[in-house]
């Protein structure tokens, strides 16, 4: 799913 990696991504930029 595309979803899974938007979150993913979103998170990650969160993280950072």
């Amino acid at each position: 799913m595309i979803i899974a990696i938007a979150v993913w991504m979103r998170e990650a930029k969160s993280m950072s």
